[in-house]
């Protein structure tokens, strides 16, 4: 009866609470159905809205593709200007590379004199030869000369070895020339001296028809006397037919040459020819060099040109490349903007469905709630007056429970009584099991004690015998020593008197010797007196000696003269002081107009060696330190590849080991997957289950894996196992034969560790040797109880058996 009073007023109560919820529900989707239809105008004119930006952006689209067009068009007629500038820029710099390169080649024939007599280029290249070290060797006859190149092969047939003449101040300087070469055994030499030349051995004759070679050749007044006296008489004509023909006409001793280089002589003796196209003579030469470096100016000129040109056309097409991409990028937002819009109006247009979908879902709802609530309401009254009638019934069997309750709370009191007494024996029980292993682990540790305590006191009992024998020896060695320390007491003795007596002597030789000392003291004196009045003496005239030196070398560099043979030429009888200072007032005011010295200077040159020398010696730093690391990291590589290969091969071992135990045979090792980069390689776990072919652990099935997991895990265990090994359900996932074989596994691991092991499995707690678990026998309060199975199994053979069956 109670039990279905119960469930009439539950019933009521889940009517009661269905018509609620069915009202809430009611207001719930009316309110529902007005916020969807809001929603609905608002999606509508955000569509609108929508749809207007979205044109308004395919406008602006189609304005940047046009854009980008024009771009496209512009950036090809700048790339081909580019193209056009730029082959421009490598033919001249082409050009340019031609000429510096024959240039560079020509100077450095001319430099080493290529093409002269061996021993024109001994005297032009020999530093210790006293006239060319004090500027008497003033150059080559090629060298003083200008001529037109139409004439130069002329000009060249006509000197010929004359232009390898070499031109000194004096007939003496040609003399030490000549003994220079002569000396060295480096040929010959010709030398024409500007002092001592003769310039009036000969008659000048003029052609009254053709001109004379003199007329194309131009050089400075100094050597006009030179030059003059080697082409006089010569003169040129327009072919060697001619030349014949004016010599057979006219024999008054003129030289006729063409201007290819034939040569008439006043003898009749003819002369021509035509060199290789490869072999140029030396004012050629020359003249090509001049040409060379103007034509490396102006394509020099040229080159800077182009390339600053082809410099802005860059900066223009990056501006072009930078702008296009703004416009690329641009396009592409549009894009994004309309294809935005299009997902937006998709959107709107899905939740527009969306929403009359759930309008009408939720109108049919409603119409559904009424009829519930209708029909909850009836059945609701129905239970109502059924509960009436329960609840009076339900008052007479209260009072018929009160009455067994009050027997049931005194049988309960007496349950609880026997069940402390139960827990405190049990308690007492457990105490006196720990008192007693507490004992015997307490009487095994004072055994062991005694053993070290026996082991110490024999240790000590041979360290006192051999102190004995250590304590006579000293004894010995003690008498020994205060014998010799007697004798050296006597010797010191001696000693001391001798050093009495040494140093009485001492005393009077010291005396002497400072008397001395005084003496030779006032001597040096005197010497010295008279060493600095000779060092001034010699100051005074190195100073002297040094100023003329100066003067000498300054009157050879800037006027190439020896002072003292024209110092008398030079000396001004009507010299004025006054002249003098006004000459040098005007230079000091020259002087003052060029600017104040940088007195900075040194410190700036200071300072910034010293920050290069700082930045070196810390780049060397820098560098050392790169190099040790280097070595670190090669020793630590070579150290960790020896610690892992070693850790490897451990691991295998142990795997080929566990894994047969856990699989009930098979076998598993380890394998790199690159061999040849250990450090680098991969791991593949590479097993044969017993009946199954080789395969990887990617291949098999999950309690495989699970499995094969475990065993590499107690692999790396066993390889230095933990003198403790706690386990939490490892065995959870294992069915009853895995369980089986890891319990195998638990009894090898047992060998090394103690294992501390949570576990449900029945199997497991079998093979353990204490078990603790944890229970609750009141509300909120736990209660740990623990069984030694080695003692039950004892306790177990030796008690008889027991049929009585006890219940509770």
């Amino acid at each position: 009866g109670a039990n279905k009073e119960v469930g009439l007023n539950h019933e009521s109560g889940y009517l009661n609470k269905i018509l609620n919820q069915i009202t809430d529900s009611q207001s719930r989707l009316e309110k529902e159905i007005n916020d969807i239809n809001a929603k609905i105008e608002n999606i509508v004119r955000a569509s609108e809205r929508k749809s207007l930006a979205r044109e308004a952006t395919a406008e602006r689209l189609q304005e940047i593709e046009a854009s980008i067009r024009q771009q496209d068009i512009n950036s090809e007629k700048l790339e081909e200007m580019k193209k056009r500038i730029e082959v421009e820029f490598k033919s001249a710099e082409s050009e340019l590379n031609l000429c510096e390169s024959r240039f560079s080649s020509l100077k450095a024939l001319t430099e080493n004199f290529e093409g002269y007599k061996i021993g024109v280029r001994t005297i032009m290249k020999a530093n210790d030869l006293v006239p060319r070290q004090e500027g008497h060797i003033i150059g080559l006859v090629a060298d003083i000369i200008q001529v037109d190149s139409r004439y130069e092969q002329a000009v060249e047939a006509v000197l010929a070895d004359r232009l390898q003449y070499i031109i000194v101040e004096s007939q003496e300087d040609g003399k030490q020339a000549v003994k220079y070469l002569k000396d060295k055994a480096r040929g010959r030499g010709s030398f024409v001296p500007m002092n001592d030349l003769n310039t009036n051995g000969g008659n000048k004759k003029k052609h009254p028809q053709f001109p004379p070679l003199l007329d194309f050749v131009s050089m400075s007044e100094r050597y006009k006397p030179l030059i003059n006296t080697l082409l006089e008489n010569t003169v040129v004509v327009k072919d060697l037919e001619t030349a014949l023909e004016a010599w057979r006409e006219n024999k008054t001793g003129l030289c006729f040459v063409t201007i290819d280089g034939d040569i008439v002589d006043p003898r009749g003796v003819v002369s021509g020819g035509k060199l290789a196209k490869s072999s140029l003579g030396l004012l050629t030469r020359k003249r090509e060099m001049a040409v060379l470096k103007e034509k490396s100016a102006l394509y020099l000129k040229k080159t800077d040109d182009l390339k600053l040109k082809l410099e802005d056309i860059n900066v223009e097409i990056q501006e072009k490349k930078e702008s296009h991409e703004t416009l690329i990028e641009d396009r592409w937002s549009c894009q994004e903007e309309i294809n935005e819009f299009d997902k937006m109006l998709f959107r709107l247009g899905q939740e527009l469905d969306q929403l009359e979908k759930l309008s009408q879902r939720i109108s049919s709802d409603l119409d559904r709630k009424r009829i519930e609530q209708s029909n909850h309401k009836k059945e609701l009254s129905r239970v109502e007056a059924a509960l009436n009638q329960r609840k009076m019934k339900r008052q007479e069997e209260e009072e018929y429970f009160q009455k067994k309750e009050v027997e049931l709370k005194e049988s309960q009191e007496e349950f609880d009584q026997f069940r402390d007494e139960l827990a405190k024996i049990k308690a007492d029980y457990r105490i006196s099991k720990e008192e007693q292993r507490s004992l015997t682990r307490e009487m095994e540790m004072k055994a062991d004690y005694a053993d070290d305590s026996l082991k110490r006191l024999r240790k000590i009992e041979e360290d006192i015998s051999m102190g004995h024998r250590r304590r006579d020896e000293c004894q010995e060695r003690r008498e020994m020593l205060n014998g010799e320390l007697g004798e050296l007491y006597e010797k010191l003795k001696q000693a001391e008197d001798a050093l009495t007596r040494a140093d009485h002597e001492r005393e009077v030789f010291h005396d002497g010797i400072k008397e001395e000392e005084s003496k030779a003291e006032q001597l040096r004196g005197e010497m010295e007196a008279l060493k600095d009045g000779i060092n001034r003496s010699k100051m005074e005239h190195s100073e002297i000696r040094f100023k003329m030196n100066n003067l000498e070398e300054m009157a050879k560099e800037k006027f190439n003269l020896n002072l003292p043979n024209v110092c008398e030429q030079y000396m001004d009888k009507d010299f004025s002081a006054t002249e003098v200072e006004e000459r040098l007032e005007s230079q000091k005011q020259l002087r003052q107009r060029l600017g104040e010295v940088n007195l900075t200077a040194i410190k700036e040159h200071e300072a910034l060696k010293e920050r290069y020398d700082f930045i070196r010696n810390q780049r060397e730093d820098l560098i050392n330190s790169i190099e040790s690391l280097r070595i670190a990291i090669k020793k630590i590589n070579r150290t960790s590849l020896e610690k892992f290969l070693k850790a490897f091969q451990d691991v295998d071992k142990k795997l080929k080991k566990i894994f047969p135990i856990l699989f009930n045979g098979g076998t598993a090792n380890l394998r790199l997957t690159d061999e040849t980069r250990p450090l680098e390689s991969g791991v593949l776990v590479e097993v044969q289950p017993p009946g199954k072919r080789l395969s990887h652990m990617g291949l098999l099935s999950g309690g495989e894996k699970a499995l094969v997991g475990m065993a590499f895990i107690f692999a790396i265990y066993m390889i230095k196992p933990s003198p403790f090994c706690l386990l939490d359900e490892v065995d959870a996932p294992l069915d009853e034969a895995n369980i089986d074989r890891f319990n195998r596994l638990l009894e090898e691991i047992k060998k090394a560790s103690q294992i501390i092991m949570v576990t449900h499995s029945r199997r497991t707690m079998e093979i353990v040797d204490r078990l603790y678990g944890i229970t609750m026998e009141n509300a909120g309060i736990s209660k740990t109880v623990s069984v030694d199975i080695h003692d039950i199994k004892r306790q177990a053979t030796e008690s008889p058996p027991n049929h009585h069956i006890i219940g509770h």
